[in-house]
């Protein structure tokens, strides 16, 4: 994996991240939708206590999973916040975590484009420097 692929995984933990709170929302909004049963009646039937049990062991299941998504995501941008050179810093933020293009970071910061995306390589040199042992030879998902 190379260091730009490690470093977009922080867009792609995004995605995941704001898919799964979504079913998160969709699976509670069923689950407040199921109404509850009339305490007076004698009935044999648990349908309802089953399906609200499991909808929230389903809530559970995903925010375990949404859980894993903001480490990893946590991960790899507290890398980038540690990268002592300023200039590096920044550039790394704005394009893999802010996710901006480099035309935009370019208008921003009234720089231009060729000198961003050097400075965005040796941004890439120093990260790749710095972490490269944990991602170069593995492929994380």
């Amino acid at each position: 994996m190379t260091t730009k692929e490690y470093l977009s995984q922080i867009s792609r933990y995004n995605r995941m991240i704001a898919n799964k709170l979504q079913e998160i929302s969709q699976l509670k909004m069923i689950a407040y939708s199921i109404s509850p049963q009339n305490v007076g009646e004698k009935v044999q039937n648990s349908y309802k206590a089953d399906k609200i049990s499991g909808i929230v062991t389903e809530i559970a299941d995903k925010e375990k999973v949404l859980n894993t998504f903001l480490k990893k995501r946590t991960e790899i941008v507290n890398q980038i916040e540690s990268i002592s050179d300023i200039n590096c810093y920044d550039i790394l933020t704005n394009r893999y975590v802010l996710e901006k293009s480099i035309k935009v970071i370019s208008v921003e910061r009234g720089m231009a484009e060729k000198y961003l995306i050097s400075m965005q390589k040796n941004a890439l040199k120093i990260f790749e420097k710095k972490y490269g042992e944990i991602y170069l030879s593995t492929n994380l998902t």
